[in-house]
This record gives structure tokens, C-alpha cells and sequence, in this order.
């Protein structure tokens, strides 16, 4: 018995050993995370990252990257108040950092921030990524099968009949009037960290991405969009201009179609290459 146990934990250890080296020299790459996920994927990469897009869901829907060293870090249900301080506390300074302003007023995803940078554990998971969360080796399993099933094409996609039901929901809740002293809190603080970076050198590059029109003029977002003009004004901080001219058309309010997301990116990238930053191409 003694020496089966023996033996069960010396090949646990060599096994766990094995996977925590293949880890260090073959990071996984292009996984489905979660938020917490996420972020442990940009803050434990050992690759410097010259441009970072930060915000909500509606960043992460588009995808934006601009070249092989870009990291898209979307927070779905929060946004780039997450993602700001994520990057801030990590001291991983992109050159350039693009700030969707959308959803600001959800707040920073305190469980991400507290989770990530516990002291206890911060060191520890940089020498031994197998502790990662987003290395469990059950997701990686159920990474192969989704990719499998993908691949395979059993997935299936389901249209919802309901979109106007939900566009109605969606302009009820968002004409509430929002908290102001909570906005005018989570704008401080997110000027805080932009301020950290913007002295670390770091770029910092706003911008609002297009919703049904009806949402955006909602009351909630115009309170939003004029506090953040008040507090990020043109100069110094920089901001993408709209795309005058189109109107873009969405899923369900705000997610875009697949036409009106290729003409946004198009769009964003051409702005992008007006500014003063380089950009490499995969």
C-alpha cells in the first residue's frame, strides 16, 4: 500500500512538473476565457504587448487587434474600467492603450482585481502556470472538444425572433437616470490609472463604439458621454472620431451585424493609422 501511494505521488508530481514546463516553453494560446481568464492570460504572457484594447462585450464582439503584438482586454457585463486596472496594477505598459468608453459606468470587476493580484499568490503563479486558472487541465479538454465540434460544424447557431422585445428592454433600462455620484466615482477612478499609465509613457486612445441609435441617445449614455468629455477632454487625451455618414446597423441594440462590424473595423483602422503610433501587420 505504502508503495503504491509512493508511487501514485511521485508520477503526480513528474506529470504536474511536465505540464507546469510545457506551459513555460508553449504558452496555450487562443482559448475561450472567462474574465478572470483573461486577464491572467495578459498579465502572466511573457510577451510585451504594444497594443492593448480595453472595454465591455462590445470591443470583444470586434475583435479590433492591429498587429501580431496586440491583446484585446474586453471584460463582458463590465468593461474598461477592468481592463485599465488590470493594467495598471500588473505594470505592463502597452505602448498604445485604446479605451472603449461605452460601458464605463459598470464599474471595475473588483473579483478579477482581487483574485489576480492577492499577494499571496502573485509570485508563485509567474514561476508555476499550471496554478493558472485558465491552464486547468480540464478546460484544455474541453478546449480540444469545443474545437473539435467547431471544426466538425455541430455547432449551431440560433437567431432570436425577439430582437425588438429586447432593443424596448434595453431603452427602458437605459433612459433610467443613472447614479451620478457612482459615474463621476468609477470616471475618477478610471482617470486615475490612465493618468498612471499616460506617465509610464503609455499612448492612451478613446473610443465609443456605435449602437442602435435609439440606445445611444438614451439618457444614461448622454449623461456618460458628457462626463467623459468633461473629465478626458480632447487635449491632452486623444479620442477616435465617429464615423459620420453610416448608419450602423445592430443585432439587438447593440451588438453590430456582421456588414456594419466590417465597415466599423475598416473605419477604426483607418483612424488608427492617422495617428502617431506604428502598427505591424500579422
Amino acid at each position: 500500500m505504502i508503495y503504491e501511494l509512493t508511487l501514485f505521488c511521485i508520477t503526480l508530481i513528474c506529470f504536474l512538473g511536465i505540464y507546469n514546463l510545457l506551459l513555460y516553453i508553449l504558452p496555450v494560446r487562443n482559448m475561450y476565457y472567462d474574465d478572470i481568464e483573461r486577464a491572467e492570460a495578459y498579465v502572466f504572457s511573457r510577451c510585451a504587448f504594444d497594443h492593448v484594447f480595453v472595454g465591455s462585450g462590445l470591443i470583444g464582439h470586434i475583435d479590433p487587434r492591429i498587429s501580431g503584438k496586440s491583446f484585446n482586454l474586453y471584460f463582458p457585463y463590465y468593461g474598461s474600467c477592468t481592463g485599465v486596472q488590470v493594467i495598471a496594477l500588473s505594470n505592463k505598459i502597452p505602448k498604445v492603450l485604446f479605451v472603449e468608453t461605452n460601458f464605463i459606468c459598470k464599474g471595475t470587476n473588483e473579483q478579477v482585481i482581487a483574485n489576480l493580484f492577492s499577494t499571496r499568490y502573485l509570485r508563485i503563479k509567474k514561476v508555476l502556470p499550471l496554478i493558472l486558472r485558465k491552464n486547468n487541465p480540464l478546460k484544455l479538454i474541453k478546449q480540444v472538444l469545443r474545437a473539435f465540434k467547431l471544426e466538425n460544424g455541430f455547432n449551431s447557431t440560433v437567431k432570436s425572433n425577439t430582437a425588438q422585445v429586447e432593443i424596448e428592454v434595453l431603452i427602458e433600462l437605459f433612459n433610467r437616470t443613472p447614479d451620478l455620484q457612482k459615474l463621476r466615482s468609477d470616471i475618477a477612478c478610471l482617470k486615475k490609472n490612465v493618468d498612471i499609465l499616460s506617465e509610464k509613457g503609455c499612448k492612451v486612445i478613446f473610443l465609443e463604439i456605435p449602437i442602435d441609435p435609439i440606445l445611444s441617445n438614451a439618457r444614461l449614455f448622454q449623461v456618460q458621454y458628457a462626463e467623459l468629455k468633461k473629465t478626458f477632454r480632447e487635449k491632452p487625451y486623444r479620442w477616435i472620431p465617429d464615423h459620420k455618414g453610416h448608419y450602423f446597423q445592430t443585432e439587438d441594440g447593440l451588438h453590430l451585424t456582421s456588414d456594419s462590424l466590417q465597415v466599423f473595423k475598416a473605419h477604426l483602422h483607418t483612424e488608427i493609422n492617422k495617428l502617431d503610433i506604428q502598427t505591424t501587420s500579422y
